[in-house]
């Protein structure tokens, strides 16, 4: 025992040695004092003396008692603080580890092992779907949901998304839309298998088949939590759209630039014909990518033009020369507006490779040009206005004669219906114009029905030489049997047979323009 306590206190002395730097004398004096008085001790104990005069004073024991409290809260303190710390650094180790070997091993995972993709069902498989059968369908933007089937009326279902409110129910019909259905949990539980390490703001490839088919650039926004959806923003007719897409479908998503870079039918690579020599000019359309500029490395930047800067570029296509001014640039790139023309002409050049077809234009031509551009502009709006204009004859000629012309003329001219689409209308297209009331809708739909019946005679007589004008008594607008033989005055509409006009002598309003007054029968001389 005396052995061991002796040992402890060498262990305890080296260490403080290190620690507080004492001086070895110093560590030999107390040494010293703590073996004499251990040995005392035990010599005490073998006697069975109770010796009082060679017990230590009270001091030396409490000195004693301290020595004891700080060794054990010192050793104490640094077993605690080095197991803790080197449990966190395992813990830490081994997450480490086993991220990398996960993220390495699902990179590497053979295509064989994949899971087949399969968009949507058969048409055999949806005619088998039952009531309360659980599928996935996908919404309007293009997102697969885990739904259910809550009404079934022949082809057409009607879909509710589980998780969601009835409003947001809808009707679809497998038969022109089998696209939107797949089988339960196959696509809106899947995980990605493919471009696993995408995240929010990356770029890629996109190809919208519901809305705009055709490969462009976009940029993923949002992630699916429970699959591999994401959701990509893209520009199409300079609107930015969404869509979900699933990364397993090779279908929809691609590494960007991959395939919205190829050539299309409205698309040219022009690096590569441009360092092409014996590309022909007029077969070369210069339309940018719509995507971001990307920079080359080590590229040297030669662009002398300043945001605001005239320059002209020459249209390949009729080697007219077009003005324009710069509004935007970014390294060898200039963003240019053409003088007179819509944004959406603007065009992403490249001031190196394309050095050919830019010219500086000095500022004294630009009046000129603009007011010859704007003339010629002038000149072919007021021949469109005139063509637009002669486009209504009939139909005004038409409303005119109802009594509807000032009320509804500017609305049919809105939904862009004009003498050439008269021939093709039917009551279904007039219940789609919500601004005509039920009664103008029938007066219009009889004298549409009447103009139509005189175009078809007149196509029946085209293979006569001489095709003369019909001229069609016009018939009653209440019966549309008899022709019209009453006058309602003041107003002077003739619009009713004499038989209809007997069924409303209760009525003293004329149906045409609803003023009172009175009905006359008129008598026409042969």
């Amino acid at each position: 025992m005396k052995l061991a306590k002796i040992d402890f206190i060498f262990f305890f002395l080296e260490k403080n040695k290190k620690k507080n730097n004492y001086g070895n004398k110093y560590q030999l004096e107390v040494l010293a004092e703590i073996i004499v008085r251990l040995q005392e001790k035990d010599k005490k104990k073998v006697n069975g003396v109770a010796d009082a005069a060679s017990q230590p004073k009270p001091q030396a024991k409490i000195e004693q008692h301290v020595i004891n409290a700080k060794e054990v809260i010192y050793f104490t303190f640094r077993f605690v603080f080095f197991f803790f710390f080197a449990h966190i650094k395992i813990c830490l180790n081994e997450k480490y580890f086993t991220d990398v070997e996960t993220s390495q091993t699902q990179e590497q995972t053979p295509p064989s092992l994949v899971p087949e993709y399969i968009p949507h069902m058969t048409i055999e498989e949806a005619e088998n779907l039952q009531l309360h059968d659980f599928i996935d369908h996908r919404d309007e933007v293009g997102r697969y949901l885990y739904a259910s089937i809550v009404e079934k009326l022949g082809s057409r279902l009607k879909i509710h998304y589980e998780g969601w409110g009835r409003r947001w129910d809808s009707y679809n019909d497998y038969k022109k839309e089998i696209k939107r259905f797949a089988k339960a949990r196959t696509i809106s539980a899947r995980p990605a298998h493919r471009f696993i390490n995408l995240k929010k703001g990356d770029f890629v490839d996109i190809n919208p088949k519901m809305r705009y088919p055709g490969w462009v650039a976009g940029e993923i926004r949002r992630k699916d939590k429970k699959s591999g959806q994401v959701q990509v923003v893209y520009e199409k007719d300079n609107k930015f759209q969404l869509i979900w897409v699933h990364l397993d479908d090779v279908d929809s998503i691609a590494e960007f630039m991959s395939k919205s870079g190829q050539v299309q039918k409205t698309q040219t690579n022009l690096e590569k014909q441009i360092s092409d020599p014996n590309t022909k000019k007029t077969t070369l359309i210069y339309q940018l990518h719509k995507g971001h500029i990307i920079y080359k490395e080590n590229e040297v930047i030669d662009n002398k033009y300043a945001i605001g800067d005239w320059l002209e570029v020459q249209d390949l296509q009729s080697s007219r020369w077009i003005p324009g001014n710069v509004i935007d640039k970014e390294n060898n790139w200039i963003v240019v507006h053409f003088d007179g023309f819509s944004r959406k002409f603007d065009q992403k050049l490249h001031v190196v490779q394309m050095k050919a077809i830019l010219r500086e234009f000095e500022s004294k031509q630009i009046d000129l040009e603009i007011k010859d551009d704007k003339s010629e502009n002038k000149l072919e709006s007021e021949k469109e206005e005139k063509q637009e204009n002669d486009s209504f004859i009939e139909l005004k000629k038409g409303l005119k004669s109802i009594g509807l012309f000032d009320k509804y003329i500017s609305i049919f001219e809105k939904y862009k219906i004009d003498d050439s689409t008269l021939s093709l209308l039917d009551e279904q297209h007039l219940k789609e114009i919500t601004e005509l009331t039920l009664g103008d809708r029938i007066k219009f739909a009889n004298w549409l029905k009447n103009y139509q019946l005189s175009l078809r005679q007149l196509k029946n007589n085209d293979d006569n030489d001489q095709i003369s004008e019909i001229h069609q008594e016009p018939l009653c607008v209440c019966c549309y049997e008899k022709p019209v033989n009453m006058v309602f005055i003041p107003c002077g509409h003739v619009s009713m047979c004499e038989s209809c006009s007997k069924q409303r002598k209760d009525c003293n309003t004329c149906v045409i323009c609803a003023k009172e007054g009175t009905t006359l029968k008129i008598f026409k001389s042969i």
